[in-house]
C-alpha cells in the first residue's frame, strides 16, 4: 500500500494545515527551566556567607606558614652560631655594637646597618658575616613576615632590607649594658638563665633594628632595642640550646612601638611597671637579675 504523507503519524505535533498543533492544543513549545531572581540572590547570598567565613581561616593559615618559616630561620641561625662555637673552642662568635672600637675593628658576627643605605640592601654583610659559612643562605637572616618596605625618616618608596634578626647583647660583647651583668663569652657561661632559656636571636621591630647587637638595660626597664610584632602580634626567638619559640606580646606599649613607622624611632622606651612583655625577655637576656 502506498504510503502518503497524510497517514503518517506525527509524533511531534507540528501545525497542521489550519495552523493548529496536534498534541498541544496552547500552539507553543515549554521552555526549559531558568533561575528567578529571588534563586540568584538566594546563591549569591550563600556564596558571600561562605567567603566571610573561609577567608579568615585562609589569612590565618597564612599567618601560621610565615611564623612557622620565621621559626625554622631561627632554628638555622642558631645551629650555624652553635657550629661557630663548636669550631671555636666554646667561644662564642663576637656582637659588639654599632661605632664601638671592636665593631669598627669588624668584630661583630654580622656588620652593617639596616637604618642605611646601601647597607640596608646589599648582601655583602650577610654573605661574609662570620656566620655564613655554616649556613650559606641569605635568606634565613630576613622574616618573611618582614614584608613592608621600610622608609629612611618615615618617606621615601621605602626599600626591601636584607635583615630582620639582631643577638642578644649579652652574647659576648666587649661592651655590656651593665658592668655587673658580664656578657657571655663562652658556651660555659650561660647560666643565668640556662641554654634552655637565653635567648641568642630574636626578631627586632622594623624602626629598631640597624646593627646586630639587641640591647636592653634591665635596670632601668628600658627597651633600647624593640622587638618586633610580625607574627600575629608577636615574636620569635631561638635559645641557646638550639630551640625556637613564639611568643606573643601583651603591653600595649610593645605592639605600639613595634609597629611604629615615621621618623626619630623610639629607641630607649621604658617598660611600664606592670609589664607582662619586658620582664620576660629580660628574663631570657641571659643576666643574673631575677625578674
Amino acid at each position: 500500500m502506498r504510503v502518503t504523507s497524510n497517514s503518517l503519524p506525527d509524533p511531534v505535533g507540528w501545525p497542521d494545515r489550519a495552523g493548529q498543533k496536534e498534541g498541544n492544543s496552547s500552539g507553543r513549545r515549554r521552555g526549559v527551566g531558568a533561575f528567578t531572581l529571588i534563586e540568584l540572590l538566594v546563591v549569591i547570598a550563600i556564596i558571600a556567607i561562605l567567603a566571610a567565613l573561609l577567608l579568615p581561616a585562609l589569612a590565618r593559615s597564612k599567618q601560621q606558614a610565615l611564623t612557622t618559616k620565621c621559626l625554622s630561620n631561627h632554628r638555622q641561625l642558631i645551629v650555624a652560631w652553635n657550629m661557630y662555637a663548636s669550631d671555636n673552642n666554646g667561644v662564642l662568635v663576637q656582637n659588639n655594637a654599632l661605632g664601638t672600637t671592636p665593631y669598627n675593628a669588624g668584630q661583630a658576627w654580622i656588620m652593617g646597618d639596616m637604618q642605611a643605605l646601601p647597607d640596608m640592601t646589599n648582601l655583602y654583610d650577610i654573605e661574609h658575616c662570620k656566620l655564613y659559612p655554616y649556613s650559606k643562605s641569605p635568606g634565613i637572616y630576613k622574616c618573611p613576615a618582614d614584608s613592608i618596605p621600610y622608609q629612611i625618616g618615615g618617606a621615601g618608596s621605602g626599600y626591601n632590607r636584607i635583615r630582620s634578626y639582631s643577638m642578644s647583647g649579652q652574647m659576648n660583647s666587649q661592651d655590656p649594658m651593665e658592668l655587673q651583668f658580664p656578657c657571655n663569652v663562652k658556651e660555659s657561661d650561660i647560666q643565668h638563665p640556662p641554654p634552655s632559656h637565653a635567648f641568642v636571636f630574636i626578631d627586632e621591630a622594623a624602626c629598631s633594628i640597624d646593627d646586630g647587637y639587641y640591647a636592653l638595660d634591665v635596670l632601668i626597664r628600658e627597651w633600647q632595642n624593640l622587638v618586633a610584632a610580625w607574627h600575629d602580634n608577636g615574636g620569635n626567638l631561638d635559645f641557646a640550646d638550639g630551640h625556637a619559640e613564639h611568643w606573643p606580646w601583651y603591653d600595649k606599649i610593645t605592639l605600639t612601638v613595634a609597629n611604629y613607622v615615621g621618623p626619630s624611632p623610639p629607641y630607649f622606651t621604658s617598660a611600664p611597671l606592670n609589664s607582662r612583655d619586658f620582664p620576660r625577655v629580660a628574663n631570657a637576656y641571659s643576666t643574673t637579675n631575677n625578674f
